[in-house]
């Protein structure tokens, strides 16, 4: 996708995203699939996995739509776009929207004790995915997915969707998503990821200056 296209497309997120705080929203069901084992080797304990849904599912139990969330999304950040007129129908399809992992409520370096975080540097869309899918098996009880839809990121996670599970899902929808990164988004997130890192060095060389003028300021030295 071109450049301008993708500045477009982040532009886009961000009004959804300040269009759906403004909403009035409940807490979304928060379900614990125990522990998740990553494909690096790595383990989530007390792997927790959070949705929101909207709509009725059919007797027959074909109509569950899947929307997984992009990069820094929250389920509530697609409020705005369900609805008869909407993305996605709600008053046909039973929808499923899930925060990835990182995301929202769900299972985060952010929500984890300090000593599991390490888990999470391992984490692919592939992760999402298997956790995405044990919530429908093992909890929601669901063996088919009429779609799966997401933007950006969640495009990929419908990528996966469609490489991993293919005779669960019947149709993948992916919105700005790319199977992979391009060359594009490795530039964008790596100065992303060189910038929070270089602010908590900063940071904490700020605390340590700071500490250590509060112990001399203690002592009665004057710094």
């Amino acid at each position: 996708m071109p450049r301008h296209l993708r500045l477009v497309a982040v532009f886009i997120v961000l009004q959804i995203g300040a269009a759906a705080s403004s909403q009035p929203q409940g807490p979304p069901t928060v379900v614990s699939l125990g522990t998740c084992r990553l494909e690096g080797g790595a383990t989530i304990q007390d792997c927790r996995i959070a949705y929101r849904a909207f709509g009725r599912l059919n007797a027959a139990r074909t109509n569950a739509v899947l929307i997984p969330t992009w990069l820094l999304g929250r389920s509530e950040d697609w409020l705005p776009l369900l609805g008869r007129d909407a993305y996605v129908d709600t008053t046909r399809f039973y929808t499923l929207v899930v925060d990835a992992f990182g995301d929202g409520h769900s299972s985060s370096p952010s929500n984890t004790p300090t000593e599991a975080r390490a888990a999470f540097r391992e984490l692919t869309i592939a992760d999402m995915v298997e956790a995405q899918h044990r919530l429908l098996a093992e909890h929601l009880k669901l063996s088919r997915l009429h779609a799966v839809i997401g933007i950006s990121m969640g495009g990929m996670q419908a990528f996966e969707w469609a490489v991993r599970y293919p005779t669960f899902v019947d149709v993948v929808i992916s919105i700005m998503g790319s199977p992979q990164l391009a060359s594009f988004d490795q530039l964008l997130w790596t100065t992303t990821l060189s910038e929070l890192q270089n602010g908590q060095a900063l940071r904490a060389s700020d605390d340590s200056v700071w500490s250590q003028l509060t112990r001399l300021s203690s002592s009665g030295v004057d710094p």
